[in-house]
């Protein structure tokens, strides 16, 4: 977006590692908060967010999709926070493993 953590988070009036907790997912938002950040990128609020469908009930078969994409989310935002290259490598192979199931 053209603009560091550090200027974010001047902007916003609070520290650079308030931004990066909000961008691991560390921290919560709260919606004003969204509001200034999405001000200060020249963003809509809605860029902040996927697509959704809200008309009615959903088919066992989309629900479990969406499950599926939300729970490969959560799995790269926890395999992003592994620093140990050996602890790394053992989540990639229990992945694997996993994977011929």
């Amino acid at each position: 977006m053209g603009l560091t953590q550090d200027g974010l988070a001047q902007i916003l009036g609070v520290t650079f590692q308030q931004i990066q907790k909000y961008e691991a997912g560390h921290s919560r938002m709260s919606a004003g908060r969204l509001r200034e950040v999405a001000i200060a990128l020249k963003k809509p609020i809605s860029f902040f967010y996927e697509p959704f469908e809200s008309t009615g009930r959903k088919s066992h078969a989309a629900e479990t999709r969406l499950r599926v994409k939300d729970l490969r989310r959560d799995a790269k935002k926890l395999i992003d926070q592994i620093g140990d290259a050996d602890d790394l490598q053992v989540a990639v192979r229990l992945l694997q493993a996993l994977e011929t199931n």
